[in-house]
């Protein structure tokens, strides 16, 4: 029987079991009964570094970047930096379609009291626990609770604790018989508060139920904001698998959950029309009736010119100035021009008016933008595709 006990506690503390095996008491008979608890969460929580589901991994099915290290620790979250436990180190490395945390090397997890070393191996807070005198494991049992609380199992499977549960003798929380348990699903709670049994899909999160985490569990088709919400993929909110969301810039667009650089969108830039203040042209410009009104227009490496709508304060042109794409519209402010055509009278040309403008997504969608422009009311570009 002790024997049969042992092992159990070894498997107890063990990242090998199975994740749904649990523990519990056992029958007479010396078999585990269904009361047995599950002794992680359901699902795996990103970027905390711990084995948050109990499958012996860390963070897996989590997006990283690829290169990037972070601590990690692949067993029961309470044993973590108590005794000889510590965390570990694994690495961002590339797979077939996503970059994922490889492998936990350098963790020490909860293993059997090796009596005589003066270690506490089992990582519960006592050295050489179960241990006699002689150095060697004593009929009493082992001392491997991971909840922080002092036990022994004796012939009959029970954890038996010599003060009553409580505060004072237990990180994790108490159940009805009065037992430490640590804090999981079916047994969730600290600072040995009363266990709660989550429901699912509810987990058990520092010691409350909570709905799950936004991941890859709970978020296949989209992706996880700052607050932990599952977005639909699209160019603000890009990502799938429950990867963190990230913003596309154009001229880049969400496509399969990535943002890539679209195929580039050519647009025909034209002059539509301008209003020029009239006082203006008689009073600086010196032209005693209207300004005969055209315009030059920069962007980039792109140049164009109106013809001249003349003796007008609203010239009309509808020319076209230039062909370009959306990314070279995006990524150069337009600078424009309103010159008075003074070629026949005077033989040289008039400055009328200068700005420049800013072009955005919103001005493509929307296919043109209208706005004052210095000592000019207002000018129209239409962006026609």
């Amino acid at each position: 029987m002790k024997q049969m006990v042992w092992a159990t506690a070894l498997c107890i503390l063990s990242i090998g079991c199975e994740a749904d095996m649990g523990y519990g008491h056992l029958e007479d008979d010396g078999g585990l009964t269904s009361e047995g608890l599950v002794t992680q969460n359901r699902y795996e929580i990103c970027d905390n570094g711990l084995d948050d589901d109990g499958d012996g991994k860390v963070d897996e099915g989590c997006a990283c970047t690829q290169g990037d290290e972070q601590a990690c620790y692949p067993a029961p979250a309470l044993t973590k930096d108590v005794g000889a436990c510590h965390a570990g180190i694994q690495q961002c490395a590339p797979t077939e379609e996503f970059a994922s945390w490889g492998e936990c090397i350098g963790a020490v997890t909860p293993h059997a009291e090796i009596c005589g070393d003066e270690l506490d191996n089992d990582c519960n807070g006592q050295v050489d626990d179960g241990c006699d005198e002689n150095g060697s494991q004593s009929d009493g049992g082992v001392g491997n609770e991971s909840d922080g609380s002092v036990s022994a199992l004796d012939d009959s499977g029970s954890s038996q604790n010599p003060e009553t549960c409580g505060p004072a003798n237990c990180a994790g929380c108490c159940d009805n018989q009065g037992r430490c348990q640590p804090s999981n699903t079916t047994t969730c709670g600290l600072g040995g508060a009363n266990c709660e049994a989550c429901v699912a899909p509810e987990f058990c999160q520092a010691g409350q139920c909570a709905p799950p985490p936004c991941g890859p569990a709970t978020c296949p088709d989209g992706c996880c904001d700052a607050q932990g919400t599952c977005q639909a993929s699209k160019a603000d909110t890009c990502g799938l698998a429950g990867a963190k969301c990230q913003s596309c810039v154009l001229p880049q667009q969400c496509e399969a959950g990535q943002c890539k650089l679209a195929a580039p969108v050519t647009y025909k830039v034209i002059a539509v029309n301008g209003r020029i203040d009239d006082e203006h042209c008689r009073k600086q410009i010196l032209d005693y009736d209207h300004c005969d009104i055209y315009l030059k227009v920069w962007m980039g490496s792109q140049y164009g010119k109106t013809g001249t709508d003349g003796d007008s304060s609203s010239p009309d042109w509808n020319d076209l100035l230039f062909t370009t794409t959306d990314a070279e519209l995006l990524a150069n402010p337009m600078r424009i021009e309103f010159w008075d055509d003074d070629s026949l009278v005077w033989g040289s040309d008039d400055k009328v008016s200068s700005c420049s403008l800013t072009i955005t997504a919103k001005h493509l969608a929307g296919g043109q933008i209208t706005a004052p422009c210095d000592h000019a009311e207002a000018v129209t570009i239409v962006f026609q595709r």
